[in-house]
């Protein structure tokens, strides 16, 4: 919602010190927010719990900790994304494909 009041008037306000001397400061703290966001969804997909939803290290299974393979799959999308330029809608397709596919 930000990004919409800000854009109409961007051009004007960039060059403004206070913008200038502010901004690395918000790039870092939205690179660590994001940074922040995946490390959370990695948890839930990357490793294999006792029981759901409960996120303390204690909860993790004793035996095959890891799930590799949705691990790969991740790597493997992010690799496909940043080297090809594929359309949106196959990646969505891709995803829903392998959703089904895999365990």
């Amino acid at each position: 919602l930000l990004i919409f009041f800000v854009f109409p008037i961007w051009e004007r306000i960039k060059s403004h010190p206070i913008v200038v001397k502010a901004l690395p400061g918000v790039i870092a703290a939205s690179c660590g927010l994001v940074l922040a966001a995946a490390y959370l969804m990695f948890l839930s997909v990357g490793l294999n719990w006792a029981q759901e939803g409960s996120f303390y290290y204690t909860n993790l299974q004793a035996i095959d900790t890891v799930n590799y393979t949705k691990i790969m799959t991740i790597i493997l999308t992010s690799v496909i994304l940043l080297k090809t330029k594929i359309k949106s809608p196959w990646y969505i397709l891709v995803a829903i494909v392998c959703g089904v596919l895999l365990p």
